[in-house]
């Protein structure tokens, strides 16, 4: 009866929850803490995948995450309906998520066009990209010459 009792009593108790921080110029091989925080959103999915998710709380830090593949969350992920996961900004921080890929080294060309590089990852084709540049979180104009698009695959 004793024992019955016990094990009744330590179900009631609620399990431990964690705080996780990512921050885009952390780590991915850092323990997720406030002062070693991870750098990916897939980090920290994956760390709350292998601690048990249910009431954890995933803090995202100011700046830019770039995500070159799609960031997928799945039942795993969600917690329980009494201790959910919850994913939110750091106070008084603003993260921004965006899907694609920096791109870095511009460099002026000709009058006021510049140019940059685009390292593609080998799994995308030309084809397959969506093509939306941004600037300072606005959408940008696509080149054009001579200011018209001509079909696919032109004008950018």
């Amino acid at each position: 009866m004793l024992h019955a009792l016990l094990v009744i009593c330590l179900g009631a108790l609620p399990a431990l929850s964690a705080t996780i921080y990512v921050s885009p110029s952390g780590d991915d091989n850092s323990d997720g803490s406030e002062g070693s925080p991870f750098q990916t959103l897939s980090k920290a999915r994956d760390h709350l995948r292998s601690i048990g998710p249910a009431g954890n709380t995933v803090v995202l830090r100011g700046g830019d995450y770039f995500l070159e593949e799609t960031f997928m969350l799945d039942d795993r992920d969600g917690g329980t309906e009494q201790a959910p996961v919850t994913w939110k900004n750091y106070p008084g921080e603003n993260p921004r998520i965006f899907g694609g890929t920096l791109i870095t080294g511009w460099e002026p060309y000709q009058d006021n066009v510049y140019r940059a590089q685009l390292n593609l990852p080998s799994r995308v084709t030309v084809d397959s990209m969506c093509w939306i540049l941004s600037e300072n979180a606005k959408q940008s104009p696509h080149a054009r010459c001579p200011n018209v698009f001509t079909g696919p695959g032109h004008g950018f």
